[in-house]
This record gives C-alpha cells, structure tokens and sequence, in this order.
C-alpha cells in the first residue's frame, strides 16, 4: 500500500472518483471508519430494542464511505467527517424506523430473495429456502460476467454476509470494483426476477 498519509481528504477523494484509487479508499477509512462506527455505536440500545444486530450496519461501513467518498461535495461546506458521520446516523436511523436494515431502493427486492435463500444455510428443512437458493445460483449462472456472480455469492450467499475488504481480498480486485460489480449484479438480478413476476 502506498503512502498516502501526506494527502489531505480533499485530495483522496478526488483520487478515488478520478482514478478509482484503491490505496486512497482505504487511506480514507483508517482515517475516518471510526467516525462511522462511533456514530452507530451510539444507536446500539435503539437497534437492539427493535431486533436489529448493530454488526448488520457495522458491516456496512464500507460501503457506506465509499458511497460518501463519490457523493461528496467540498463546495457545500462540510468535511468528509461529517459527511460520514451524518450517513452513519441515516443509516441507523433508517434501520431502526423501518425495523429492519434499509437496502438501497434498486436493490429491494433481490436482498430480500437472497436473504430468503441463505435461510437454506441456517434450515435446509424448509424446502421453500432450498428452491430460492437453487433459483438464485440458476439466476447467477446466466449472467455473463462471471465476477459477478462470484462477487453475488461471496457477499451474500455465504453462512453469513461477508464484508467488502474479505470479498475484495478473496477476488483479488480493489474494494471499488467489487462494489461496482456486485452493484450492477443486483441490477441484472432484479430486472431478471421482475420480468419473471410479469412473464
């Protein structure tokens, strides 16, 4: 890993949307990834209160910075710090109004049918779990790039979700490009089982 420790945030992020710097990704969260946990940490009480594992979003703190490094913007005031922090709060907040984790909205509907799917892990008695995981692997095995199956099934249809750095590092690929093929994944994989629902 490159020394980054001399760049300002400022200058990380522009390398991270310019050149999807992978050392410059991961300066950022050993800078700032404890702003994200702190802040979740602080929700700790509320999330169990309403049955949610605070690890759930603590898992998420990748993604989270990654998508606070690409949608921040300097000119409105505001320190990469906080603008962390306060998607760190959202989030929290998300989870416990809506009691359960809130994914992105186009992506709704797949998470829940591999959420369904990896209960086949956990029960493989339940017959109906068993099929959803055979017609995800089926879904899976259409899709023409095969990193994005393999990213698909190394976050989401292992015993338990893994984190991005693990998938990154299993792939040997940057944590931004796994990011970007397991987004476009759950994009390919919606619009498969939506056409299904209306064939």
């Amino acid at each position: 890993m490159i020394d980054l420790s001399n760049k300002t945030d400022l200058q990380l992020v522009r390398m991270v949307k310019k050149d999807g710097n992978n050392d410059a990704f991961l300066e950022i969260v050993s800078r700032l990834g404890d702003i994200y946990y702190n802040v979740v940490h602080k929700y700790d009480r509320r999330l169990k209160s309403v049955g949610i594992d605070p690890n759930d979003l603590y898992l998420e703190m990748h993604n989270v910075v990654f998508m606070c490094v690409r949608t921040f913007n300097p000119k409105k005031g505001a320190k990469l710090g906080t603008w962390i922090g306060n998607h760190a709060r959202y989030c929290s907040l998300n989870a416990i109004n809506a009691r359960k984790f809130i994914f992105p909205t186009d992506s709704e509907e797949i998470h829940a049918h591999i959420e369904k799917a990896q209960s086949a892990n956990i029960a493989p008695s339940f017959q109906e779990s068993k099929e959803s995981k055979i017609h995800i692997h089926t879904l899976l095995a259409q899709i023409e790039d095969k990193r994005i199956a393999e990213v698909i099934k190394l976050r989401y249809l292992g015993d338990k979700k893994m984190v991005w750095g693990k998938v990154a590092k299993k792939m040997g690929m940057s944590i931004q490009s796994c990011l970007n093929l397991g987004s476009k994944g759950l994009k390919i994989m919606k619009y498969k089982i939506k056409n299904e629902n209306f064939a």
